[in-house]
Parts: C-alpha cells; sequence; structure tokens
C-alpha cells in the first residue's frame, strides 16, 4: 500500500500543470501619426487561463526584428493579480531618435509562480516617412522682421516638418578635433540646414521654427539659397538677398517690439523698475551686426578675451539722441554672432520710455523698441 501511495503521489506532482496567462491583444499595431505630439496609448487585458487568481509580473523585452529600436515602453503597473489591465504607452523623446521604419519587439510577462512560463506580447511599431520640410520666411530672431541677411545673423526659420516635433535645444559640441572650441552643432534632431550648401550652427529645431546662426562663409556673396534637410529630404530652396549687416536688438517680449534687452551697469533691465540715468552705461544686446574683427568657428561660444569689435561702425539713438559707442562686439561667453553694445544715455534725453535704434552699414532697427530711461 506504501508503495502504491508513493506511484500515485508522483503521477500527481507529474501531472500538475501550471497557469498560464491569456493576454489580448496579443499583438499591438502601433502607428504613430506623422509629427505628432499625441501618441497612442493601449491596453493590455491579462486573464489566467485557469480563472483562478493569479499574481503576474512583467517579464521584460526583446527585440524580433531589424531595425533594433531603444524605444521601452511604459508599462502600468508593472505587475498585479488577474484579471487586470495594462497600459502601454510610448516616450516622445526615445521616438524623436528613430527614423522611419517598421519596429518590432516583444513583451514578456509571466506568472510569479512560474517563471519560465512566458506569454509573448508582440509589438509592431510603424513610423511614417515624414513629407519634406516646408520653409516659410526667415526672419531676424531679435526683431523678427524678414529682409535680408547677414553673416552671422542669429535667424528664425519658419516653416512646417521641418524637425521632430518635440523640440531639440542647446546641446553643445566640440568643435575642432583637440575639443578647444564649444559651440552649437550643425546637425540637430535629425536636421541640417544649409545656405550656400554651407551648414548653419542650430541653436534650436522644432516642428515649425528652427533657430540657426548664418555662416560667416556667405559673407562675400549676394544672396543666399537656404534649404533644411530633414530626414535626407530637402526643401524647396529659398533665395534671400544677403547684406553687410540687419540689426535687431533682443527683447523681453519675445515679439521683437517693447522692452529692449538693454542692461544697467549692475545687470538690472533699464525698465520702469530700474531706470537708466542720463549720462550712465547701458548695454544692448543684439544680432545683425555683421562680420567681426577676428574669425572665429561658426557657431563657437566666444568665452574668453580679448573679444573682437564690429568691422563697421555701429551708431545708437536713445529718445531720438545720439549716444556715444564705448564698445561694439562680441557678447563675452555667448555664441559668436550675438553682438553687446555699450552706450552712455544721453544727457539730455527726456525721461520715460524711450526708442533705442541701432544703425549698422546704413540700416537700422525697428523703432519699436524701447528702454526706460530715469
Amino acid at each position: 500500500m506504501r508503495a502504491y501511495s508513493s506511484v500515485l503521489l508522483l503521477f500527481c506532482l507529474s501531472g500538475a500543470r501550471a497557469e498560464s496567462l491569456v493576454i489580448t491583444p496579443s499583438t499591438i499595431s502601433i502607428t504613430v501619426e506623422v509629427d505628432s505630439l499625441v501618441l497612442p496609448s493601449l491596453k493590455l487585458r491579462i486573464t489566467s487561463d485557469s480563472q483562478n487568481e493569479t499574481a503576474f509580473d512583467f517579464r521584460g523585452q526583446s527585440f524580433s526584428s531589424s531595425p533594433i529600436t531603444p524605444v521601452k515602453p511604459f508599462l502600468v503597473p508593472l505587475s498585479g493579480v488577474t484579471p487586470a489591465d495594462v497600459q502601454v504607452d510610448l516616450d516622445t523623446r526615445e521616438l524623436a531618435q528613430l527614423r522611419p521604419a517598421t519596429y518590432a519587439y516583444n513583451l514578456y510577462f509571466s506568472p510569479i509562480a512560474s517563471p519560465t512560463n512566458i506569454t509573448v506580447v508582440r509589438v509592431d511599431l510603424i513610423l511614417p516617412a515624414p513629407p519634406p520640410p516646408t520653409v516659410t520666411s526667415v526672419v531676424n530672431a531679435a526683431s523678427l522682421e524678414s529682409s535680408a541677411i547677414s553673416p552671422v545673423e542669429i535667424v528664425t526659420i519658419y516653416g512646417d516638418h521641418l524637425s521632430q516635433p518635440y523640440g531639440y535645444g542647446i546641446s553643445l559640441v566640440p568643435l575642432d578635433p583637440q575639443s578647444q572650441n564649444y559651440g552649437f552643432p550643425l546637425t540637430t534632431g535629425r536636421t541640417t540646414v544649409t545656405l550656400n550648401g554651407i551648414r548653419a550652427p542650430l541653436l534650436y529645431s522644432g516642428l515649425h521654427q528652427i533657430n540657426a546662426v548664418v555662416p560667416a562663409g556667405i559673407a562675400d556673396a549676394s544672396t543666399a539659397e537656404l534649404i533644411v534637410i530633414r530626414d535626407s529630404q530637402d526643401s524647396t530652396p529659398l533665395r534671400l538677398p544677403v547684406v553687410p549687416a540687419a540689426p535687431g536688438i533682443l527683447s523681453f517680449s519675445q515679439n521683437g517690439v517693447v522692452q529692449g534687452v538693454v542692461m544697467n551697469p549692475d545687470y538690472s533691465v533699464a525698465d520702469t523698475n530700474h531706470p537708466a540715468p542720463p549720462g550712465s552705461y547701458v548695454s544692448i544686446f543684439a544680432t545683425g551686426c555683421g562680420l567681426l574683427s577676428r574669425g572665429f568657428l561658426d557657431g563657437q561660444l566666444i568665452r574668453v578675451g580679448p573679444y573682437p569689435e564690429t568691422t563697421v561702425p555701429v551708431a545708437v539713438t536713445i529718445g531720438g539722441k545720439p549716444a556715444r559707442v564705448t564698445y561694439s562686439g562680441a557678447a563675452p561667453t555667448y555664441v559668436y554672432g550675438l553682438i553687446q553694445i555699450n552706450a552712455i544715455v544721453p544727457v539730455d534725453v527726456a525721461p520715460g520710455v524711450q526708442p533705442v535704434v541701432l544703425t549698422v552699414a546704413g540700416s537700422s532697427s525697428r523703432q519699436d523698441l524701447t528702454m526706460v530711461v530715469r
């Protein structure tokens, strides 16, 4: 009897079946709309084939086809008890690194009590190719005026499908093999801008806007052909006139008008709270003032002096009165193309809100940019 009981027990143990997970859907196909900021969110329903409550967890993922994708979906929750819903979300930043293609990978789940009893969910991620980029306008990044461009001017490019929809900001890179000079990259978010075939440093790239620095190499040209290249697709060339200078003063409103970026010696803004006294120094920040007396790499940060000055005279008026300029050149620690002008507020200027105007090589900044005089 004892031997019979042992055989029966062995039979029962060997015949016991581990529970398995049932996951619906077993295959997920995700098509990401071109340049969309809204990504699909999907749910998996997890149950047990025995219909019992079964503790489970997410066991990880693997790539099942080429090209390999670095995307790691967010799963909430990562573990639980059946029946349960697991939400699958995607990271927009990771998606931004992927080139248009179809990617496939597997998600693995198993009961906690039987970690080797794995259930697989296949994920197909489809990223369609965007249409070619379209450029609608190019403006001075400070004044937002659309006119001719000048060498090393910071410009804003507007359009559609210019870059990834999530926006790329500052990412400094070494500009030479010795890594002594750092500055802004020539490609960001798989987007490149060229003017007459010369790549422009990019300060920001997004779906509808790019901020770039006009290369110094166009200085001898009368026109420049601007092309935006995204994922090997070119925009229709836009031909722009080139002039020695196209000045624009930075504004705090970011729309090119009202309070300008005009600083007192203590670095306070010359506004209603800190008006500039007549006879005092102010620093005006601008772009589009032309080449400097010493050349730099396009996009380079100018970190140490002596700082180069503009090659053509810069005239300043405050409240319509000429202001004496004591320095006009590179803004220390900033990118090649941002200009700092130090000037003395005329002693006979009227108090209150007054226009500030730069004139460089016969071109003037807009008349509605202001500062406040005490």
